[in-house]
């Protein structure tokens, strides 16, 4: 599925099937993002085509610079032996970099309770409220083993984005014989 968003400073992948323009044929793909008043060439080493399969890759160094706002991603076909044309517009948001907070909501609230815990909290992050939860006033036992929760929460979103499962412990006793 290819991307409707792409946050700044992260490279983003597209895939397109493209019946007129056969790579193995001769034929070639270029592409561009336009939005506002800013117009950017992807690189042409960054489109790749099998037959009549294109992938494209915009990448990190060239998104970390883009404004914030909608852009459309122009792609240009030129078939073996034809003109240049615009085969494809595809819509996409570029979030830019600065304005991004790429943590999930169970990082940005186990960083509260820490901070809760730490005495750091400011007067907002003493009450907070996530995707309609809230919490607010709680003792240090109750602070403590939500902070416990949020950790393994967050643990679990960390190793399924590293591709890893539930990693499960088990207890050996030793007999003597």
């Amino acid at each position: 599925m290819n991307p409707d968003q792409i946050y700044g400073g992260i490279a983003a992948e597209f895939n397109f099937t493209m019946p007129t323009c056969n790579a193995d044929s001769g034929g070639s793909v270029s592409a561009k993002l336009v939005g506002g008043s800013s117009s950017v060439e992807i690189p042409s080493d960054n489109v790749e085509g099998s037959g009549t399969a294109w992938t494209l890759t915009i990448p990190a160094a060239l998104t970390a610079d883009l404004p914030s706002g909608s852009y459309t991603l122009l792609l240009l076909a030129t078939p073996s032996g034809e003109v240049e044309r615009v085969v494809a517009r595809v819509a996409v948001q570029i979030l830019a970099a600065d304005a991004t907070d790429l943590r999930t909501t169970a990082r940005v609230t186990l960083e509260a309770l820490q901070a809760t815990l730490a005495g750091k909290a400011t007067s907002d992050q003493t009450s907070i409220s996530y995707n309609g939860r809230s919490i607010s006033r709680m003792t240090f036992d109750d602070l403590q083993k939500a902070i416990g929760v949020q950790k393994r929460i967050v643990k679990a979103e960390e190793n399924t984005a590293a591709g890893i499962g539930k990693i499960q412990s088990v207890a050996l006793g030793f007999v003597n014989a």
